[in-house]
């Protein structure tokens, strides 16, 4: 309520009981108006954009789904754009798995200090709200590229790399990369349209365009609709690991 944030997510919670309530004090109309999934999915597709706070931090560059950014450096970049942004916090006792963190854009992390690094989860959402309040950006600037985008996105760059050959261990890899490359990016709906032109040339002219289950419509030469359409649902059609037109998570 401090920062004028009301919209909470929980996946799963355990009961709100009168405790929680006393503690909330003048936020009960936070959690009587909080939405309830029974998967963090459901929430992923609601979202143009979707922030995994974590404390564990790899030490290796070579370790792609925990290398994040810090919350100083992230919350300029996001505070600029227009979308629906969702700041995903785990468990107060566990955090949240490598397979949500491979779920979100990006990771973000709050500069600690190394003698204890992780925070009590209402202590890490004050802070990452006062971050992005602090901006104090008068009106979004960009429209961020939607969720629907960046799967059209990463469904070509996985058959991109199928069609070069590569062998599938380091498909995964490559794919992960990219995917954690755009999520540190913010990418914008006029950045997707270009990066898209890149990558549908190469394909058309390898006979390999659209890749399977895509609309035959090249995104890069028009806007695309707000909703998947039946032919290309990620809700009907759920990717499947290994195969060429599905993502990593």
């Amino acid at each position: 309520m401090n920062w004028g944030e009301t919209t909470l997510h929980l996946v799963r919670p355990c009961e709100i009981t009168e405790e929680a309530r006393d503690r909330a004090v003048h936020a009960q109309t936070v959690l009587n108006n909080a939405k309830i999934y029974d998967t963090f999915d459901e929430v992923r597709e609601k979202m143009d954009y979707c922030a995994a706070f974590t404390a564990r931090v790899s030490a290796s560059d070579r370790s792609h789904l925990r290398i994040p950014v810090s919350l100083p450096e992230f919350s300029p970049r996001i505070a600029e754009t227009e979308g629906d942004v969702a700041l995903v916090f785990g468990r107060e006792d566990f955090g949240l798995s490598n397979e949500d963190v491979e779920k979100c854009d990006v990771a973000v992390y709050i500069p600690t200090s190394e003698m204890y690094r992780s925070m009590n989860l209402s202590h890490a959402v004050s802070v990452a709200l006062y971050e992005f309040k602090r901006q104090s950006f008068p009106s979004p600037t960009t429209k961020l590229a939607s969720n629907y985008e960046k799967e059209i996105l990463y469904r070509t760059v996985e058959h991109l790399t199928q069609a070069l050959g590569y062998q599938p261990h380091r498909q995964t890899i490559i794919n992960l990369m990219f995917r954690k490359f755009v999520g540190k990016s913010v990418m914008t709906r006029w950045e997707y349209h270009r990066i898209m032109g890149l990558f549908t040339g190469p394909l058309k002219r390898m006979g390999k365009w659209p890749p399977p289950g895509m609309p035959e419509q090249d995104p890069a030469e028009a806007e695309l609709p707000d909703e998947p359409s039946p032919e290309w649902d990620m809700r009907t059609n759920p990717p499947k690991r290994g195969d060429s037109s599905s993502r990593d998570a």
